[in-house]
């Protein structure tokens, strides 16, 4: 076809690749990625069926294998995808990647104007991925504390996410966490006319569960504060200006109920919380509190 181009397989093959921005020196750390130094000791991609349309100035192929080395330790031992992109939309189908520690998969398809009110145009994701603990650390980087590494257990990080729609609609209807001996997570929702402040609406159900939270120290700074194994089921929503949250934190024999709700646009809000046999000396160990019980309402 006129205007067409194609190739029908492309290897590429380089076995030193650098990327450095700045001036300062660059002083290798195995195990965390420098984003403003990357070096790749190795990097091969190959693809075949490789397709330009001038028409629509679309591009489609399918990627048949990729590896990489990062000098930090990062390695992707294989890359599967179909791809195409174009002026109005871009689509990944059989998206297959893993390293010797970790797995995503999955497939999305978006309209570059589904970010726009009344396109009709959506977007839809199905991924899920299963994330080891040394490819956290090194993508991290040194943003990262290093008590924060040291705590991260080993187990792998397992997510799942299933979104469709637009700004003006929009359905979460996967959302799932689950880091074991850590933070178990799992979410569903819709939102509607996500940028008017006038009719937008939605809903959010969400239940979490925490186990040793103990990496989460470095962030808090408090050494004294212990966090217990906690239960937690919340419910959002949203209408206008107005939002709700209703909410039961569980732990031990204790139960905190908040019912809360504020209105954006005249910077007012109440709230109630109900406390039952909290036991303070679970989260503060070394202070002589110990149960708590009352209500508030504000």
């Amino acid at each position: 076809v006129k205007g067409d181009f194609g190739i029908k397989t492309l290897q590429l093959d380089a076995w030193k690749v650098r990327y450095d921005y700045g001036m300062e020196v660059s002083k290798p750390v195995n195990g965390q990625m420098d984003y403003n130094h990357l070096w790749f000791d190795t990097l091969q991609l190959g693809a075949r069926n490789i397709t330009y349309h001038m028409n629509n100035a679309s591009v489609h192929g399918e990627i048949t294998h990729g590896t990489l080395k990062e000098r930090s330790g990062l390695e992707c031992e294989k890359l599967l995808a179909h791809l195409c992109i174009d002026h109005n939309h871009l689509q990944l189908k059989e998206l297959w990647m893993q390293t010797p520690h970790s797995k995503v998969s999955g497939k999305a398809y978006l309209r570059w104007n589904a970010f726009e009110p009344l396109s009709n145009e959506k977007l839809t994701a199905d991924l899920r991925a299963h994330i080891g603990k040394k490819d956290v650390v090194c993508l991290a980087g040194t943003f990262m504390p290093k008590e924060m590494a040291t705590a991260y257990p080993d187990s792998a990080l397992r997510a799942e996410l299933k979104v469709e729609g637009n700004v003006d609609s929009l359905y979460i209807h996967i959302c799932k966490m689950n880091f074991p001996q850590v933070i178990s997570l799992e979410a569903n929702g819709w939102a509607c006319h996500i940028t008017d402040s006038v009719t937008r609406s939605g809903k959010l159900q969400c239940e979490v569960k925490t186990h040793d939270l103990r990496l989460l120290k470095p962030f808090i700074g408090m050494e004294s504060l212990h966090l217990p194994p906690m239960q937690l089921s919340a419910n959002a929503q949203m209408r206008g200006d107005n939002y709700a949250l209703k909410g039961t934190l569980n732990e031990g024999p204790g139960t905190v109920n908040l019912n809360a709700h504020l209105q954006l646009a005249k910077m007012a809000y109440n709230a109630e919380v109900d406390i039952k046999d909290l036991q303070l000396h679970h989260f503060l160990p070394n202070d002589s509190i110990y149960e708590l019980s009352g209500w508030l309402k504000a």
